[in-house]
Order: structure tokens, then sequence, then C-alpha cells
């Protein structure tokens, strides 16, 4: 048995059980299709570029989660 289930293999459940077997827990994910092929297909995996016209804390957010992006794909 699994320590931890994870329901849901789109982007958030795939990362959530990938950081979590990174920290050495036993991780099951339970998706009733093909992982990543629901919401997070349809989306096509956009990033957003930053706007001038948002706020400042929403253009850091954008920025750290390229820069993680980044990093996540070279891994």
């Amino acid at each position: 048995m699994s320590e931890v289930v994870v329901v849901g293999g789109g982007v958030m459940g795939l990362m959530t059980a990938r950081e979590l077997r990174v920290r050495g827990r036993d991780v099951t994910l339970l998706e009733r299709d093909q992982p990543g092929r629901q919401a997070s297909w349809a989306s096509a995996g956009i990033i957003g570029k930053t706007h001038r016209s948002l706020v400042d804390p929403v253009q850091s957010l954008i920025r750290d989660g390229a820069f993680r992006f980044e990093r996540l794909a070279e891994e």
C-alpha cells in the first residue's frame, strides 16, 4: 500500500506525485484516462509572459514560474 495517493494525472497531480517521490514518499497516481490528456492537454502547457498591465506580485509569480519551469525541464 502506498503512503500517498494522488488523484488526477494532470500537470498539478503529476508534479505533486513527482515532488513527493523526490522527497522519498511511496506514491500511487490515479488517473481515469491517459495522464496529461485532459485540461493540461487543452492548455498546451502554456506559460504566460509578463504583462505590463499586471500588478507587481503577479509579475513576480509569472517570472518565478517561468524560472522554475526552465529548471524542471533541465531535470
